[in-house]
C-alpha cells in the first residue's frame, strides 16, 4: 500500500524531513504543523515549476520574506554590510516583476564573488596566523634543542 509521502520521497527530500513526514497522517496536517520553513520552501520550490517561470515568483517573494526575518540579527553582527539586504531586495524585486532573472543571477553572482573574496581573505589571515604560530613553535624547538645540546 502506498503511503502519501511516497510521491514526496521521489523528489529526494533530506532524510530528516522524510522521516518526520512519515509520522504525519496527511499532507494538510504536515503543512499545518511543520516548524521548518526551509522544508516548506523546498517542497513549494519543487512544485512551483522551473526557474524563471512566472509560477515561481511567489516562491521567490516568500523566500525573501523568510530570509528577511534574520536580517536584523545579521545586520547587528555585520553593521555596514548591505549585501544580504540588497540580495533580499533584489529577490523581492524579482517577485514583483521589477528585476529580471538575469539581473537576479548577476546580483547573486556578485554576492557569491564577494563572499568568496571574503572567505579567501579570512583564509589568508588564518594561514598567516598559522604560519606565524608554526614559526614561533619551530623557533622554540630550536632554542630548546640548543639549550640541551650546546
Amino acid at each position: 500500500m502506498e503511503h502519501w509521502t511516497d510521491k514526496i520521497a521521489s523528489l529526494h527530500p533530506c532524510g530528516e524531513a522524510l522521516r518526520w513526514l512519515r509520522t504525519q497522517p496527511d499532507a494538510a496536517t504536515a503543512w499545518a504543523t511543520c516548524q521548518r520553513g526551509d522544508w516548506m520552501l523546498w517542497i513549494a520550490g519543487k512544485l512551483s515549476g522551473e526557474v524563471g517561470f512566472a509560477s515561481r515568483l511567489k516562491l521567490v517573494g516568500a523566500a525573501a520574506d523568510c530570509a528577511a526575518t534574520a536580517l536584523p540579527l545579521y545586520e547587528s553582527n555585520h553593521p555596514g554590510d548591505s549585501r544580504v539586504r540588497d540580495c533580499i531586495d533584489a529577490c523581492r524585486g524579482h517577485a514583483a516583476g521589477t528585476v529580471t532573472i538575469d539581473e537576479l543571477r548577476s546580483d547573486a553572482a556578485a554576492f557569491a564573488a564577494d563572499a568568496a573574496a571574503y572567505a579567501a581573505a579570512a583564509f589568508a589571515a588564518d594561514a598567516d596566523a598559522a604560519r606565524e604560530a608554526s614559526l614561533a613553535v619551530s623557533a622554540d624547538i630550536v632554542r630548546r634543542h640548543y639549550q640541551t645540546h650546546p
